[in-house]
């Protein structure tokens, strides 16, 4: 049976005619990409999407960039291993690219970036702007007589030996100004996140990153208002865990968090896995990994922090920048803290400029207002001690406890006995510790009040009282 079927089989094969010529088929070559990277459809769809962002619009009939090099810069930033093609319609692009992914300010760059959708679409608009620009540059080259590269293509073509030293160094120094201005964009993004309160446990939405992102770029106080938080925050996280905290040997369960001092064994085993090593930074970045949770025993019941700052117009410029970054993290400590926190611009008379949050249910949007407005005139201390205690403090419904005030202002006030005499019962009631920060030459009649108050000619750094109120 089995011949049989043999001998059928061979019947129907048509025997090659080996005195013929012998022909092959051959697979067309794959045209160029107009892409520099191997872009799956998801990146296609996001760049379709930033095509279509209003920083890529000129006007309403003419983009800023095309969707080829937006897929590319995104995929750059955002892809965990970005893969350049072999062959692309533009060969200068794919060598400005593979230029500068090599670099090692783009891998400190990308560390940043991987698969965080904000910080890619805010680093990708500085690396397309710097593309645009060399475009612009190496349009104004002299045409050079096309040649024959060693690889029998056409010569003077990038990464040849036919191209000058001249481009190749103005290829380096465009691809490096790219990735240090999308390192300077991200920096500032990743501030106003920290500043308004997106740190551990706590994200911000990526629309409301890029909308808040776009404020401060086209608003020059608040971009310095959070260039000046960054600077205090990062004093006061030092300054916060260096307190004792009491009961935090008793572990009761396992949460979220991105502590490397509480983040449990087996996932920090992932930092040496190859494979897992960058999902595992992105998740301690993102304060996504299972870590230990302790109890902490709170012996004194916590009230809010109350920031005061004085916006009359003698506080314009740098002094209000600094002021309201101060106060601003203050409220990222109110938060470490799990207190309430509120925030007052003052100037003369009874009115102020008032807005108070619950721990963890901070609106954003309102901060970014406050951050801004400014009121101008004079200064007195009619708000603190009469409109807090009266309107302010009912309205709050805030715990009762231990509650902090700290009051900026630049002038020598003068106070009422009467106000003097009621600010100083409702800290008796309220357990309030007030601190007044004075930047000038004069206490005036704050410090009767206060329980602890500094000269200061800034709010610098190594200021004593800086130190102090980033302590509490």
């Amino acid at each position: 049976m089995t011949t049989e079927l043999l001998g059928a089989l061979s019947e129907q094969l048509e025997k090659p005619n080996l005195n013929g010529d012998i022909s092959f088929e051959t697979k067309p070559a794959d045209p160029p990409s107009k892409t520099a990277f191997e872009c799956d459809f998801w990146n296609q769809r996001k760049a379709k999407e930033l095509l279509e962002a209003e920083w890529n619009k000129v006007d309403a009939d003419k983009l800023l960039h095309n969707a080829e090099i937006l897929s590319d810069c995104h995929t750059a930033l955002f892809e965990p291993e970005p893969i350049l093609v072999e062959k692309c319609e533009s060969p200068e692009k794919l060598k400005w690219f593979e230029q500068l992914i090599q670099t090692p300010e783009y891998h400190q760059l990308h560390a940043q970036t991987a698969l965080d959708t904000a910080m890619s679409e805010i680093g990708c608009k500085s690396v397309a702007d710097q593309w645009q620009s060399y475009v612009t540059e190496i349009e104004k080259r002299p045409k050079k007589p096309p040649g024959k590269s060693p690889g029998g293509q056409p010569g003077n073509q990038p990464g040849d030996g036919e191209e000058s030293i001249e481009d190749e160094i103005q290829r380096i120094r465009s691809t490096s100004n790219a990735v240090q201005n999308a390192a300077n964009q991200v920096k500032e993004a990743r501030e106003i996140s920290a500043g308004l309160g997106a740190g551990e446990n706590s994200q911000l939405d990526v629309k409301m990153l890029l909308e808040f992102f776009n404020k401060s770029k086209n608003n020059n106080m608040l971009r310095k208002i959070f260039e000046f938080a960054g600077r205090f925050r990062r004093l006061a996280r030092g300054l916060q865990q260096k307190k004792t905290i009491a009961g935090v040997d008793e572990m009761t369960g396992i949460e979220m968090s991105g502590n490397l001092r509480r983040i449990l064994s087996s996932e920090l085993c992932k930092l040496v896995i190859p494979d897992l090593e960058l999902d595992a930074l992105k998740r301690i970045s993102d304060a996504r990994m299972l870590a230990r949770m302790f109890r902490g025993i709170e012996h004194v019941a916590r009230g809010p922090i109350i920031a005061y700052c004085d916006c009359s117009g003698s506080m314009s410029g740098t002094r209000i920048q600094q002021a309201k970054a101060l106060c601003l993290t203050l409220g990222n400590v109110a938060k470490w803290q799990k207190r309430w926190c509120a925030f007052v611009g003052f100037c003369d008379g009874p009115e102020g400029d008032a807005i108070w949050f619950p721990p963890n249910k901070w609106d954003e949007a309102t901060m970014i207002e406050w951050l801004v407005r400014f009121q101008g005139g004079g200064t007195d201390l009619c708000n603190l001690c009469n409109t807090l205690p009266d309107e302010y403090w009912p309205k709050m419904g805030c715990p009762r406890g231990k509650t902090d005030i700290i009051v900026i202002t630049d002038a020598g006030l003068t106070l009422e006995k009467k106000d003097e005499a009621k600010f100083k019962k409702f800290k008796e009631e309220q357990q309030v510790k007030a601190y007044g920060l004075i930047l000038g030459h004069d206490r005036g009649d704050l410090a009767r009040i206060c329980d602890q108050s500094w000269l200061l000619s800034d709010l610098s750094l190594d200021a004593e009282a800086i130190e102090a109120v980033l302590s509490i």
